[in-house]
Parts: structure tokens; C-alpha cells; sequence
């Protein structure tokens, strides 16, 4: 809803270093980099990815960096971070 998709641009807006997200805050949020929303109610995110995953399997932090924002507890649907 735009509820969440407000609250995930003011946790993009808030990070001192965004890293590779480079999210595009005036469009829909879900399906950018690391934001992943459930297919059955649109616009509800569910998972926030914030490492980068190599070919080999090794992972990364996805470089972001900030303080998190106390409104991310409202992203009810949100199962992993």
C-alpha cells in the first residue's frame, strides 16, 4: 500500500550511503533491488534483502549504511530483513 512504500522511501531517504540500491523513491518500490512484495496483495512487502548474493555463493553487505527508521515496524507483512 503507499503506507509501505512511503515507509520504504523515507529507510532509503534516511541512509547516509546507499550502496548499490540506487531505488527509484517516486516509483512503485517493490520488485527494486532488494524489496520483494507479496504476489497476493500487491504493494504488502514481505522480504528486504540488503546483501549481495555472488555466483559462487558468498555473500556481501549490499553497502547501504544509516540509522534504521522506527517506522519500519509498521511493515506488518515484513518476514525477513
Amino acid at each position: 500500500d503507499s503506507q509501505e512504500q512511503q515507509i520504504l522511501a523515507d529507510f532509503y531517504n534516511s541512509l547516509t550511503k546507499k550502496g548499490i540500491l540506487g531505488w527509484d523513491v517516486s516509483s512503485d518500490l517493490c520488485g527494486q533491488y532488494g524489496v520483494i512484495c507479496d504476489d497476493s496483495n500487491p504493494q504488502r512487502v514481505i522480504y528486504l534483502y540488503l546483501i549481495i548474493v555472488s555466483s559462487n555463493g558468498d555473500t556481501t553487505g549490499a553497502g547501504v549504511k544509516g540509522t534504521l527508521p522506527t517506522t519500519l515496524g509498521a511493515l506488518t507483512s515484513l518476514q525477513e530483513m
